[in-house]
């Protein structure tokens, strides 16, 4: 409304309220999915919640596990065997956050926004999330 207003616009038509906003420049839609409808967008929308939320807990179940399984090979075999189990689990880490990496793009973009600005925001929030935890 203000922008109709700054614009000298009348903010009202036949009754009807009309809402102004700056469109988005057209190299950052993102053309295929202009036909996605806005309830096939929420119900994507929480599909990829659900699923991030998902990948997310087994993450952070497979972190747990491996730190307890090094606790347990200390305690059982010693410590060079603590440091091949660290090793081990150092190398499954980098496994996890590469895999973690590449499902937070394809549920981003399993969403369809509308604009690549959104797919990045959305991208965004999924790895701050992952860091987070």
């Amino acid at each position: 409304m203000k922008c109709a207003k700054l614009l000298g616009l009348k903010s009202v038509i036949k009754g009807y309220p009309v809402y102004i906003s700056k469109a988005p420049e057209p190299a950052d839609i993102r053309w295929e999915n202009v036909g996605v409808g806005q309830t096939e967008r929420f119900i994507r929308n929480i599909l990829g919640h659900i699923i991030s939320l998902f990948l997310i807990s087994l993450t952070f179940g497979c972190l747990i596990g491996l730190k307890y399984w090094q606790d347990s090979a200390k305690n059982k075999y010693g410590e060079i065997a603590r440091i091949l189990v660290s090793l081990l689990i150092t190398s499954l880490i980098s496994v996890l956050n590469t895999a973690i990496s590449m499902a937070i793009r394809a549920v981003s973009t399993l969403q369809k926004p509308m604009t690549h600005t959104r797919w990045n925001i959305d991208t965004a929030w999924r790895v701050a999330l992952v860091v987070l935890i």
